[in-house]
């Protein structure tokens, strides 16, 4: 009797160890820590704005290479290769420090250089001296009016345009003041002292980017006069072929 209760607790013994080794497994539930704080991928990248102007500058074969003076600070900074000016304002908002900094291409380091996205000019959006002097006509050849408040009355006024017959004849409307209408479709305020609206009028599948000091509000239908600016590149993969810039809401 002995031996047969010994041969069940033996054979019990074996299937329970089965289960354990076969069977499925269960365990406490637990949470997945990230390890890594998404700030640290941009550690060292300052994204604060700065007003800059040029002191000096060397182009190179990939950067282009400025000392430049901010407040009573002066340094150095590298940039992708662009048109600049000594004596002249720029802006920039992200830059990462790189200090015993060697170039190449100049045969020089540099104890401490910042390497910046895009410079933008500070007077991006105003027409330079030599184009403010517009014809005074409109595309037919017959005199137009101007309007104060834009580019001191300088540009010559066209009046109501739809977006169709701009984006077809931009050419047409550079330089010049127009009056367009539609509803406004997405708006990002105060990025470089100004505010980003997209306006469509319903008609042309494409939005037109227009720069307004005046908030409004997504949804809003409005009537906006603005001057004309073509290919606007603001660095930083931010291009535009139509620009309306200095926009006034006028209803």
């Amino acid at each position: 009797m002995n031996k047969i209760l010994l041969g069940l607790f033996a054979v019990c013994s074996l299937l329970m160890a089965g289960c354990n080794l076969f069977g499925p497994k269960t365990a406490e539930p637990f949470t997945i820590i990230q390890d890594v704080a998404p700030d640290e991928f941009n550690e060292g990248v300052d994204k604060s704005m700065h007003e800059i102007t040029i002191l000096q500058f060397s182009p190179g074969a990939k950067y282009l290479y400025a000392e430049v003076r901010e407040g009573d600070r002066t340094y150095w900074i590298a940039t992708r290769n662009q048109e600049i000016q000594e004596g002249e304002t720029y802006l920039y908002n992200e830059a990462l420090l790189k200090t015993q900094f060697e170039s190449k291409e100049l045969d020089r380091v540099y104890d401490t250089l910042y390497m910046v996205t895009a410079l933008i000019s500070k007077e991006h959006g105003t027409l330079p001296a030599s184009s403010k002097e517009v014809a005074k006509q409109d595309i037919s050849g017959q005199p137009v009016k101007e309007k104060k408040g834009i580019q001191e009355g300088n540009a010559a006024s066209i009046g109501k345009v739809t977006l169709s017959d701009l984006f077809k004849n931009p050419d047409q409307y550079e330089g010049k003041i127009i009056e367009i209408r539609g509803t406004c479709t997405k708006v990002s305020n105060d990025i470089l002292g100004r505010n980003w609206v997209h306006v469509n009028d319903g008609v042309y599948d494409k939005d037109l980017v227009v720069t307004l000091q005046q908030e409004v509000v997504k949804g809003e239908t409005l009537t906006i006069e603005g001057l004309v600016q073509l290919n606007v590149d603001l660095g930083s993969g931010y291009t535009y072929d139509i620009l309306l810039e200095e926009g006034i809401v006028l209803d």
